[in-house]
């Protein structure tokens, strides 16, 4: 039963449309090339949290070729006050074996990394970014901020755990993004068949994963908790959020919504969102569609909210000019 129509409020109800399109099957996942090399991370470099130790990892990946695989120590310790980059890298994997980036500041006692970055600093500061590269994966390393309570602070908003920008085959794969003040992941300028697997989100002062501009992104079995504003935030600043698929993710309160795509450009197209799990926040609670243009393709399938919800404004899903709307089996 639907109460109120389909906008309503839903409690005990299974949502049903037709379906209006069928989409295309799940993206694949970005792939990384044979490695050529392993190498150990050098023991010269802190792993004891002691020492804030930014410039010298920057110091190592910038040099890695590529088909290296780098081994980081067993649940080592890093502090990295400021930026870690894994700038125009291609066919490389960290092999993170649990160990932990740590930043115990805001960033405002740390410098700039580039002319780029002062005018924003230290909102800017993000903890690892991907930029420029390729054939990249990451996997079982954890990044942790300062922002222990996981509220929302506009002031440091863009400080997220990990930066996928204008990459290409980049696969995070089991790490931890915990208490950003910015998103978990942010996936921007056009990035490529990304694929956020069996990662946790905790804590994160804004959005578990946005992306910005993108297109075939995966976020696939992750455990997104404690979120400051919306769990998924798809939000094209010029270009395209393309093909999205956020399936088979457990989540555990939040303040905003499950899914939101209400804000910056109109470029979203073909999303999915399949056989999530919510329980506490707003339940399966979706804002979608911007009121200057028509946006194409969203697919709401078998997504379940535990207990009763009454969405924002006593409406669990808002849809607004979208062409292509598949909503059924859900359950709240």
């Amino acid at each position: 039963m639907i109460r109120r129509g389909l906008f309503g409020v839903l409690t005990t109800a299974v949502i049903g449309l037709g379906v209006l399109g069928a989409g295309p099957g799940v993206p694949r996942a970005g792939g990384v090339a044979a490695g050529a090399s392993v190498v150990d991370l050098p023991a010269s470099i802190d792993r004891s949290g002691q020492l804030d130790v930014t410039a010298a990892l920057n110091a190592f990946l910038r040099n890695l070729a590529a088909g290296t695989t780098v081994n980081f120590p067993d649940h080592g310790r890093f502090r990295a006050q400021g930026i870690v980059f894994l700038d125009r890298r291609h066919d490389v994997t960290i092999e993170g074996h649990g160990s932990t980036l740590e930043a115990t500041t805001d960033g405002r006692g740390s410098a700039p990394p580039t002319y780029q970055y002062r005018a924003k600093w230290p909102r800017s500061r993000a903890h690892v970014v991907i930029r420029g590269s390729s054939n990249v994966r990451i996997r079982e390393l954890t990044v942790v901020g300062p922002n222990r309570a996981g509220k929302f602070r506009p002031e440091f908003e863009a400080q997220a755990g990990f930066v996928v920008s204008g990459s290409r085959n980049v696969d995070l794969d089991a790490v931890t993004a915990r208490a950003t003040y910015g998103d978990g992941v942010y996936i921007v300028n056009g990035s490529q068949d990304v694929t956020v697997r069996n990662c946790t989100l905790d804590h994160n002062g804004r959005q578990g994963v946005a992306v910005v501009g993108g297109q075939r992104v995966t976020v696939v079995g992750c455990t997104i908790n404690a979120t400051g504003r919306s769990v998924i935030d798809l939000e094209p600043a010029h270009g395209l959020v393309h093909t999205v698929h956020i399936r088979d993710n457990r989540v555990r309160g939040y303040t905003n919504f499950l899914l939101a795509a209400v804000g910056a450009g109109v470029g979203v197209q073909d999303i999915w969102l399949e056989r999530n799990r919510v329980s506490g926040g707003r339940g399966v609670s979706l804002f979608v569609g911007v009121a200057r243009a028509t946006r194409n393709g969203i697919h709401v399938i078998d997504n379940t909210g535990e207990g009763t919800s009454n969405g924002f404004e006593g409406v669990l899903m808002r849809f607004g000019r979208f062409d292509g709307i598949e909503v059924r089996g859900n359950r709240q």
